[in-house]
């Protein structure tokens, strides 16, 4: 028996919509490349390092979750970005993540607001310690544990997380 992690990343602060030609072209502001950094560290200090990471193809989640590997120590083939997590909804995210996952025992997913928030507040509805409606701001995090006898992603249920805990910036 062992355990599953997800980490859910909201991408950090990005520059207003109209400072770019397209939402999906959005750049990060300073102020997000060292929140992207300081996620990084704040989960390696944690000891929560994914396995891997599936990002949004949008240049505010790329640069969100090559930043934060970069600080964790992962490699950029680490990384898998896909399009179809380009302000997804939580139902969307969470389809993609146990399709895409593979065997890893710990996977973080970096996408955006709204989805990212609503797929926290399904992992959050089945605990006691967090709100039922969470709203994580630029580069907050969720992370969620599942017992599980393999490294199965395909299996699992939102209800049945177990330990999700919340750690914001």
């Amino acid at each position: 028996m062992g355990t599953l992690r997800l980490t859910l990343l909201r991408h950090a602060h990005a520059a207003p919509a109209e400072a770019a030609p397209d939402d999906f072209l959005r750049q990060l502001t300073e102020r997000g490349r060292r929140e992207a950094r300081e996620v990084g560290e704040r989960l390696a200090r944690a000891g929560l390092v994914p396995a891997r990471i599936l990002a949004s193809s949008a240049q505010r989640t790329r640069t969100t979750a090559q930043l934060a590997a970069t600080a964790l120590g992962l490699p950029a083939a680490g990384i898998t970005q896909l399009d179809e997590l380009f302000n997804a909804d939580a139902q969307t995210l969470w389809e993609v993540l146990r399709r895409e996952a593979g065997g890893v025992r710990h996977l973080l997913l970096c996408a955006h607001n709204p989805g990212i928030s609503r797929l926290a507040s399904e992992l959050a509805a089945g605990t006691h310690t967090l709100p039922r409606r969470i709203d994580l701001p630029p580069a907050g995090l969720v992370t969620a544990v599942w017992e599980a006898p393999q490294p199965q992603w395909q299996p699992l249920v939102l209800t049945d997380a177990q330990g999700a805990e919340m750690l914001l910036p």
